[in-house]
C-alpha cells in the first residue's frame, strides 16, 4: 500500500506536504521576482543616466570646455604680445592701428571661429544644458557672439570699432567649467556603481 505524507492540522483538515510546500515557497518566490524587478529597474535607470550624461559630456560641455580653453589661450597669447601688463580691452587708450589690424586678424582668424563654434553647440544641444532654466549667462554669451557679428561687418565696411555692445559673460567660463567637473564626477560615480 503506496503511503502519502500528510500534515494534520489542529482544525482536523488533511493537508498534502506538496501544498504546503507550493504555500511556503509562493511568497519566497515572488518576493524573489520583486527584488529581481526593483534592482533590473534601478540598473536601468542607473544605464539610462550614465548615457544622459555621456551625452552632455560628449556632445557639450566636454566641446565648450576644449573651446573655451582653446580661445582663454589664445586671448591671453594676444594679450601677452601686444599688452603684457594688462588685457587688451582695459587699455584702449593705448591701442595703435597696428593693434587694431593685429587684434582684427587674431579675432577674424581664431577667436570668432571658437566662438562661432561654442555658439553653434550651444544652440544645437541646449536640451543638454544642467538644469530646467537657461542660465543668464549662457544666453549672454550667445547674444555677445552674435553682437560680435555686427562688429565684423562693421569692420568690412571701414568701422573701427572693436569691441560689441554686449560683453562676455565672464560667469559663463566658470558655469561651463563647474558643470563639467560635476558632470565627470557624476560620470565617475556611475561607473563605479556598475560594478
Amino acid at each position: 500500500m503506496l503511503r502519502l505524507p500528510l500534515v494534520v492540522r489542529q482544525t482536523g483538515v488533511l493537508v498534502d506536504a506538496a501544498t504546503v510546500a507550493a504555500f511556503v515557497s509562493l511568497p519566497i518566490a515572488l518576493g524573489s521576482l520583486w527584488f529581481t524587478y526593483v534592482s533590473s529597474r534601478r540598473l536601468q535607470q542607473r544605464q539610462d543616466l550614465l548615457a544622459w550624461v555621456n551625452r552632455q559630456l560628449s556632445e557639450l560641455y566636454g566641446p565648450l570646455q576644449m573651446i573655451l580653453a582653446s580661445s582663454r589661450a589664445t586671448y591671453a597669447a594676444f594679450c601677452d604680445a601686444y599688452f603684457p601688463l594688462h588685457e587688451f580691452q582695459d587699455a584702449p587708450e593705448q591701442i595703435t592701428p597696428e593693434h587694431r589690424e593685429a587684434w582684427k586678424l587674431w579675432f577674424l582668424t581664431v577667436l570668432q571661429p571658437l566662438n562661432r563654434r561654442g555658439y553653434e553647440l550651444v544652440v544645437a544641444n541646449g536640451d543638454l544644458l544642467l538644469g530646467d532654466i537657461l542660465p543668464d549667462c549662457v544666453a549672454q554669451y550667445c547674444a555677445h557672439v552674435t553682437s560680435f557679428d555686427v562688429v565684423l561687418a562693421g569692420w568690412s565696411g571701414g568701422s573701427n570699432e572693436l569691441f560689441p555692445t554686449i560683453p562676455y559673460p565672464g560667469e559663463f567660463g566658470t558655469y561651463v567649467t563647474e558643470s563639467y567637473g560635476e558632470l565627470k564626477s557624476l560620470q565617475r560615480r556611475l561607473i563605479r556603481s556598475r560594478h
